[in-house]
């Protein structure tokens, strides 16, 4: 069931304002991204789509249950409208830090922390789900003036210049899945164990699309710091472990920042190397983007049986077969494509969260800082 709610509404319990009757409502999920609805309407004789305006919320199944979204944009057509709406989660896009610093904290503190700097108390719970015994400590740093969600979730680009200012959440603590449950969020450490769930060709497999890419990859670092009066790095530079991956060393300058560069040694730029490693790994890393269509046969009469292990997530670890190709691989669900209409995937993309792939916000005039 999809349903309209007035834009003060937190419950959305019932049926709201009215139950609605879409021709089309889709919703897209990014891991660690943007969270999206595109619903279109017909111009009802009872005046239910009149209830689609700026600021109302949709609430729609997904994958997760029944999540609200906010409309941020309309549009008339000549008989129906279409809506835009981001999940409830955005509504931090209005919300602002002023200034906020961690020192040497683990996952829920930082989260602690972020949630008291806000500017407004929009009722949004913060929490971190795994062991933190697994995570090195967010090294004390200063973030000014970031909107809610960027400093959650703004994708991390070094450009090869590592940045010790300004960071999200994400940047700092690696593996993780954001979960947007209502006015709740949750960063959930990824499992390395697989669901269990498998797509093969010849069984449930509708179609599958591979691709692999090894450009922009750096696999030996030159490490300087942000003063050309720094000392050296005596080592020269620093490998990755897929450094023997390619035939020649894939080679780059990464500028690391720092407070104070005079009193910078061989330990420090240790340091400075260490606390980027998973910017590092994953760069040194092919990125593989799987593109699966699959049927859920848990839908079916007689595959009734199979229904637990069907319940596919974002960030979840399955396994992708195809014998034809000799491909065996487990490969993480970055995103997905939902008919909330019929509560089912339309589709499904595995693999690397690669920088063309992941946005945290589209549409509206907001603009990510770079």
């Amino acid at each position: 069931m999809i349903t309209i709610h007035d834009k003060y509404d937190r419950e959305f319990k019932g049926i709201g304002m009215n139950i609605l009757q879409p021709s089309d409502c889709t919703i897209n999920e990014e891991i660690n991204g943007m969270f999206e609805m595109t619903l279109t309407h017909p111009y009802d004789s009872k005046g239910i789509w009149k209830g689609l305006i700026l600021q109302n919320i949709i609430s729609a199944p997904t994958p997760r249950g029944n999540q609200p979204f906010r409309i941020y944009k309309t549009s008339l057509g000549i008989d129906s409208i279409t809506v835009y709406a981001r999940h409830i989660f955005y509504d931090l896009l209005d919300n602002m830090i002023i200034q906020f610093q961690v020192d040497f904290v683990r996952p829920q503190e930082w989260l602690d922390i972020y949630k008291n700097a806000l500017v407004l108390d929009q009722g949004f719970t913060f929490r971190f789900v795994g062991n933190e015994e697994d995570y090195g400590t967010g090294k004390g740093f200063i973030s000014k003036y970031l909107n809610g969600v960027e400093a959650l979730i703004e994708p991390y680009h070094p450009q090869n210049n590592v940045q010790m200012e300004n960071r999200s959440f994400i940047s700092w603590f690696a593996d993780v899945t954001l979960i947007r449950n209502k006015f709740h969020v949750i960063f959930q450490q990824w499992s390395q164990e697989s669901t269990g769930f498998t797509v093969e060709y010849g069984k449930n497999m509708m179609g599958i699309t591979v691709d692999e890419d090894i450009s922009d990859i750096i696999t030996r670092v030159y490490p300087l710091l942000n003063d050309e009066n720094a000392p050296p790095y005596t080592k020269e530079y620093i490998d990755s472990v897929h450094v023997d991956d390619y035939v020649y060393p894939k080679i780059a300058p990464v500028t690391y920042d720092t407070s104070d560069p005079s009193s910078a040694d061989d330990r420090l730029y240790e340091i400075l190397v260490n606390l980027v490693t998973f910017d590092f790994d994953q760069k040194a890393t092919r990125k593989v983007n799987i593109n699966v269509n699959f049927q859920i046969l848990s839908r079916l009469a007689g595959y009734e049986k199979y229904k637990p292990l069907e319940n596919v997530l974002l960030g979840d670890l399955i396994t992708i077969i195809d014998r034809r190709t000799n491909l065996k691989r487990e490969a993480r669900v970055i995103s997905y494509d939902w008919n909330a209409v019929a509560e089912k995937y339309n589709s499904i993309e595995l693999g690397t969260a690669n920088e063309s792939l992941v946005s945290y916000v589209k549409g509206g005039s907001y603009v990510p800082s770079i």
